[in-house]
């Protein structure tokens, strides 16, 4: 039976279902999480590479051997991610790429998890990613955004822009306790990423808004432009502003922000650029110039 390359243990894990994860938003069926025991489940990263294999233990799940419950990212102890070193097999040194026929790397895998059984698997942007969060972990919410607006996911959009204003509300509290100087402050403010206006470092810099309509997510570009640009309020359809109260939406004071629609890609394209590009259900919103900072 084959164990995992860097604790030695067996390639399981045990997801632990408590009050907690009522509201995590990582495992299916989260809300009647409560009401369901813990389960032990494969975890099983194979490189194809080598052949080593590794625990992924990727959040909510706890690693029976190399963490007791993964709870915040800052605690997680994560056997092929953390040991990993790019190109390279942490165990025995392989590299671990190879080239796809468009000329761009790739890091095979087969993968056994609580979601079955997938086999030549690239998780080559994934490593990728991780990586660059161990380094820069501040931005893991802003690229969460991201991905639930490639989604479609409103509930969850709503939900982590809920989680940051609370989060302000702390900080600002714990400001006025300790006696926030101005400066320090100013500062604070300063280095605060802007979720809304997040544009991926990772791939080519696309912002939320080139995200959505690339694929197409009419409700999630709405959304957007409520919250993040100058468009009047009279350019919105009733629904959209009827929702947006629903879901306790407010829209923030805009002047000195940037409008995401002027936002640009490595490519020098705008969400507007793209919309023409690709057309479709997005000539509506060109003609209206809805898309036009």
């Amino acid at each position: 039976m084959a164990t995992c390359k860097v604790c030695g243990a067996p390639l399981t894990v045990l997801i632990q279902h408590d009050d907690d994860d009522e509201h995590d938003g990582y495992l299916p069926d989260a809300s009647s999480s409560a009401s369901k025991p813990d389960v032990l489940v494969d975890d099983d990263v194979e490189l194809l590479q080598c052949g080593c294999h590794f625990h992924w233990c990727s959040v909510p799940i706890a690693c029976l051997y190399c963490t007791t419950r993964l709870t915040e990212y800052g605690d997680i102890r994560l056997c092929l991610l953390d040991s990993y070193t790019f190109t390279e097999c942490p165990c025995c040194g392989k590299n671990l790429t190879t080239v796809t026929e468009q000329g761009t790397q790739q890091v095979l895998c087969n993968i056994k998890n609580e979601g079955g059984y997938q086999a030549g698997l690239d998780i080559l942007p994934l490593l990728t990613e991780e990586c660059y969060l161990k380094t820069f972990p501040d931005e893991r919410r802003a690229r969460a955004f991201l991905e639930f607006c490639r989604e479609g996911d409103v509930e969850a959009i709503v939900g982590l822009l809920g989680d940051e204003d609370a989060d302000e509300g702390d900080e600002e509290e714990d400001g006025e306790g300790e006696g926030c100087d101005d400066e320090k402050c100013d500062e604070t403010e300063k280095d605060r990423i802007d979720v809304l206006r997040y544009q991926d470092s990772i791939g080519s810099m696309e912002s939320a808004l080139h995200i959505a309509i690339r694929h197409s997510r009419t409700e999630v570009a709405w959304l957007l432009l409520l919250l993040a640009s100058t468009m009047p309020t009279s350019g919105f359809p009733p629904e959209v502003l009827q929702t947006a109260e629903q879901l306790q939406l407010s829209r923030e004071e805009q002047r000195g922000k940037v409008d995401i629609r002027s936002l640009k890609d490595e490519r020098g394209m705008t969400a507007a650029d793209v919309a023409t590009v690709l057309g479709g259900i997005w000539n509506d919103w060109l003609i209206s110039g809805r898309l036009i900072a």
